[in-house]
């Protein structure tokens, strides 16, 4: 019993005294304040972006460009307007073509007055003789 007692004083004692704090105090701890924050995920990588449709832009008439209403870049869609064109020339011709249709008419108008007057005209004495 002797034997144990004293293994249980030396088996213990150098338990005991790791066990114990280092003189000097406590060690030093950081504190920090948990606070409730927004997590945005974001990834990064390195590559390359093309495009998998491209358009060509060819002019069908000659004239000057008077605005772009497009950035470079932006999506577009069927029917956008992209460019605006002078109006003048363009105008003119329009208006020439107008004057022109309503000449037509007017001739189409007289044209359908003379025959009507001719027809009258034969189914009286005058277009017997």
């Amino acid at each position: 019993m002797k034997h144990l007692l004293l293994f249980l004083i030396f088996g213990i004692l150098p338990v005991m005294a790791q066990a114990q704090p280092a003189p000097g105090g406590p060690p030093a701890v950081g504190v920090v304040r948990a606070e409730k924050q927004q997590i945005t995920q974001s990834n990064e990588f390195v590559g390359r972006i093309q495009s998998i449709g491209r358009v060509s832009l060819v002019a069908r008439v000659s004239a000057f460009l008077e605005k772009r209403e497009f950035v470079e870049g932006q999506e577009v869609k069927k029917g956008d307007l992209l460019y605006l064109l002078e109006q003048p020339p363009y105008q003119a011709q329009v208006d020439f073509n107008k004057a022109n249709v309503a000449q037509l008419e007017a001739q189409h108008t007289f044209a359908a007055q003379q025959l009507a007057r001719a027809e009258y005209l034969l189914k009286t004495p005058a277009g017997r003789a």
